[in-house]
C-alpha cells in the first residue's frame, strides 16, 4: 500500500509539475519608515539594475521557471533596509542612475556616496520536487561610488537556499525560495566589513579596488 501511494505521489508530482510557471514575488521589506541616525553618513542607494538578460532561470522537474524583472523591486527594498538598519547609514533613494548621474544625485541628496548593483543571475534547480530540494541562487554585484562616480569598493554576492516543497504551487513557493536565496544574499553583503568600511567612513577609505 505504502508503494502504490509513494508512486501515486510521484505521477501526481509530474502531472502538477509539467509546463511554466513565474515566481510570485513579494515587495520585500517596508521602506517608508527608515530609521533616522544622527550623526551617521549619507548614502544613496540607486535602483537595482537587471543584468540577467533573460527571466528564465531553470526547471523544477519538467516545470520552466521564470522570475520577473520585479525581483529588481525586492532586492531593492532588501538592501535599503539591511543598510539602514545594520550598517546604521542614513538611506537616500535615488532611483535609476547612470554613471553620469551620479555627481548630481549624490549634489541633490547631500549624499556622502552612492551603492549602485545589478543582478547578474538568478538560478533555480531540482529534478523534481520530491526527492530532491530546490536549489536557488542569486548572484549580485555591488559597487560604492564617491561624489566624483568613481567605484572606491567592488564586490560580487552570492545568496544560496534551498528547500524542498514537495506538491506545493510552484508559482507561489518559488517566488518565496527566491525570497530566502535574497534574505541569504543579504547576509553576506552585511557580513562584509570592508564593504561597512566604504559606507561608513568619508576619507581615507582602503577599498577593495586597492588590492587588485
Amino acid at each position: 500500500m505504502k508503494k502504490i501511494n509513494f508512486i501515486g505521489a510521484i505521477l501526481a508530482s509530474s502531472l502538477i509539475l509539467s509546463g511554466c510557471a513565474t515566481a510570485r514575488l513579494s515587495q520585500g521589506p517596508d521602506i517608508q519608515s527608515l530609521k533616522s541616525h544622527a550623526g551617521a553618513a549619507q548614502v544613496a542607494v540607486a535602483m537595482v539594475e537587471d543584468g540577467r538578460g533573460a527571466t528564465h532561470a531553470g526547471s523544477i522537474g519538467a516545470t520552466s521557471i521564470d522570475v520577473p524583472t520585479s525581483v529588481t523591486d525586492m532586492v531593492y527594498h532588501y538592501l535599503i533596509a539591511e543598510l539602514n538598519s545594520n550598517f546604521g547609514l542614513n538611506i537616500k533613494e535615488a532611483g535609476k542612475l547612470s554613471q553620469e548621474d551620479v555627481a548630481q544625485a549624490v549634489s541633490s541628496s547631500g549624499a556622502d556616496k552612492v551603492v549602485v548593483s545589478k543582478i547578474n543571475s538568478i538560478k533555480i534547480s531540482s529534478f523534481d520536487a520530491i526527492m530532491q530540494p530546490v536549489q536557488t541562487q542569486i548572484q549580485l554585484d555591488l559597487s560604492v561610488l564617491d561624489r566624483r562616480g568613481q567605484a572606491i569598493y567592488k564586490h560580487s554576492y552570492l545568496g544560496e537556499y534551498e528547500e524542498r516543497i514537495g506538491l506545493s504551487m510552484v508559482d507561489s513557493k518559488t517566488g518565496q525560495l527566491v525570497e530566502s536565496s535574497v534574505q541569504q544574499l543579504m547576509k553576506e553583503i552585511t557580513n562584509d566589513a570592508d564593504l561597512k568600511q566604504a559606507l561608513v567612513q568619508s576619507k581615507g577609505v582602503k577599498s577593495f579596488l586597492d588590492c587588485m
